[in-house]
């Protein structure tokens, strides 16, 4: 009886263990303020996206929010796939959503946030597959602080306009 219970307990913490790594928050959240497609909008090959972001720092928690831009190519053969992502984009940050891009719980994903003052160059490769996509982030203003400064920080720019 005594091997049973432990077994049973032993395989619920696995279990559990499991679930808690296949959670967590999406890699980065934003506030999107501009979207520059390149060469243009309708076969864009490249895009910018400017706005305030935090990114998750160690798969609980988010850094403090900070303005910027993330600038992606698509990636050869998935192109398309890059193109209904950035539409998707293009509708949430329209109606004006904090925006979360990536799977939950994979905070290594690269964002590299460049100055503003930075001259676009060498775009990273938008990172592809099932697991990133373009979502609804208005959630995670309830469960992170960081993304109620997100929000803060940017109704702050919009009064400044």
């Amino acid at each position: 009886m005594t091997k049973t219970f432990a077994a049973t307990v032993l395989m619920i913490a696995l279990a559990v263990t499991a679930e808690v790594k296949a959670g967590g928050p999406p890699p980065v959240c934003m506030v999107v303020d501009k979207i520059v497609l390149e060469p243009d909008e309708k076969i864009p090959a490249k895009i910018q996206i400017w706005g305030t972001f935090i990114f998750c720092k160690d798969n609980a928690s988010y850094g403090q929010p900070v303005s910027g831009y993330l600038y992606y190519t698509a990636e050869k053969g998935k192109e398309e796939a890059c193109r209904k992502e950035w539409a998707k984009l293009q509708k949430l940050a329209a109606d004006k959503h904090i925006v979360a891009l990536g799977s939950c719980g994979r905070p290594k994903m690269d964002g590299h946030l460049r100055k503003a003052t930075e001259t676009p160059k060498s775009p990273n490769a938008f990172p592809s597959g099932d697991e990133v996509s373009f979502t609804n982030g208005d959630a995670y203003e309830r469960d992170f602080p960081s993304a109620k400064e997100l929000l803060a920080k940017t109704a702050l720019k919009t009064l400044k306009r």
